[in-house]
């Protein structure tokens, strides 16, 4: 049996560290890419999918998500979480979060709306397996009634992901 004692594994281009081992034996990819947005104020048009204004970065590892396009683009190939939850001026009525992928939307997550506060909170997550250059992007869509204005507190209305492998 042999035993390999290594604190930090880097990239061989760059020297960029690719993986750390504390001293406690926990593991940390600070190169992995991974990103949380917030939305700014926007309306959700009835019965219409939009792309959720999702240009506030909490943390974008890698700069992969665009602010401006509002999407993110897979720097190399594998599977992806994505999550995203919205809170909107409605109570009753069902509304989905959705993810597309090069502009298909390829899941959605139909939810009636958990009332508080006089609005309703509607979220997905699922996983994605992209090549490199894909790009991923979310939608929200209130499926009847009257348009429903997007509230823009970053701890209700927000999305993100991470490459797991």
């Amino acid at each position: 049996m042999s035993t390999l004692k290594v604190g930090t594994i880097q990239d061989h281009a760059n020297g960029n560290n690719a993986l750390v081992i504390d001293s406690g034996g926990r593991v940390t990819e600070p190169a992995k890419p991974q990103w949380k947005i917030t939305c700014g104020a926007q309306t959700l048009t009835t019965a219409t999918w939009t792309l959720m204004n999702a240009n506030g970065a909490v943390y974008n590892i890698g700069s992969h998500y665009n602010t401006s396009t509002k999407k993110f683009v897979c720097p190399v190939a594998g599977v992806y979480y994505v999550y995203g939850q919205w809170f909107g001026s409605v109570s009753s009525n069902r509304g989905i979060s959705s993810f597309y992928l090069n502009g298909t939307r390829i899941y959605e997550n139909l939810t009636l709306g958990i009332s508080a506060n006089g609005g309703g909170t509607y979220y997905g997550s699922t996983t994605i397996q992209c090549a490199i250059n894909d790009e991923i992007q979310w939608y929200g869509y209130h499926e009847q009634g009257s348009n429903v204005a997007i509230n823009n507190n970053s701890n209700l209305t927000h999305w993100g992901g991470y490459l797991i492998g």
